[in-house]
């Protein structure tokens, strides 16, 4: 007797997976918590590294008496610093939420660009990294809007194969 083979639902489905996929795991992909958990840890990188590379940032400025000569590595810190160290919280942070392939050039891209604007909104605005008050609030407004933006960027991509079902068929 020949026996048939049959495809089963996820065959079916194009889905690479031996078994479908629970509906609690991808309602635990999708909980606020765990977005909620990559945002503080974000927003306390942030928070920590702003003011020290604005610290950095006018010391090293301070040392040469030639203007671009002071102010190109001074400015290289304070803007490429603290949106690579939140990206980095964010990989590692995000690895243990939500595992799988992150968005790495949108991420990075995204947290620079972020940062380039908010310095030019604070050039603009007048702010000083030598006034307390101001740099507080550079440092606070910087801290909600790199952890937003690297939080909601940094997600896994469901197309590109970070879903638990694409990955145990590797």
């Amino acid at each position: 007797m020949v026996r048939r083979r049959t495809m089963s639902s996820p065959q079916r489905t194009g889905v690479l997976s031996s078994s479908p996929a629970k509906p609690s795991d991808r309602l635990e992909r999708r909980s606020p918590r765990r977005w909620a958990w990559r945002w503080v840890v974000n927003g306390a990188m942030a928070v920590v590294v702003v003011p020290v590379s604005l610290l950095a940032g006018v010391w090293v400025g301070s040392l040469s008496s030639k203007t671009v000569l002071a102010a190109l590595p001074a400015l290289l810190i304070v803007a490429v610093v603290p949106p690579l160290c939140v990206v980095g919280a964010e990989a590692w942070v995000g690895q243990r939420f939500a595992p799988g392939r992150m968005r790495w050039g949108r991420t990075v891209g995204v947290a620079l660009g972020v940062q380039v604007l908010l310095l030019g909104g604070a050039v603009w605005a007048g702010a000083s990294a030598r006034k307390l008050g101001e740099a507080t609030v550079l440092t606070l407004v910087e801290a909600a809007v790199l952890a937003t933006g690297v939080t909601w960027v940094a997600r896994p991509s469901a197309a590109s194969g970070s879903s638990p079902e694409r990955r145990s068929a590797s």
